[in-house]
């Protein structure tokens, strides 16, 4: 997905994933802010645009760091990125 589709499908928006079994649910917010939930651990910080990817430096949870994904477009509001994490928008 190009930068602008990025940030119009998925900047924004509540987004449910799966991770090692665990559901996980993840928002890149308008202000550049990211949050990370699940059932053991939460996690915040921040990302920003690389091109056509996305980069979130987190300050908590099991795996602090920054890490950078692209995005693939599934349709039907479902997204995979380059971990190979599927995310769906939640309605």
């Amino acid at each position: 997905m190009s930068a602008t589709e990025i940030t119009e499908r998925i900047v924004g928006k509540e987004l449910v994933g799966r991770r090692m079994g665990m559901r996980v649910q993840l928002r890149y917010d308008i202000s550049g802010a990211v949050t990370i939930r699940a059932p053991f651990f939460s996690g915040t910080g921040s990302w920003q645009r690389d091109g056509d990817r996305l980069c979130m430096t987190v300050t908590g949870g099991p795996n602090p760091g920054t890490s950078c994904h692209s995005f693939e477009d599934l349709g039907g509001g479902r997204f995979r990125n380059s971990a190979g994490m599927v995310l769906q928008v939640r309605n």
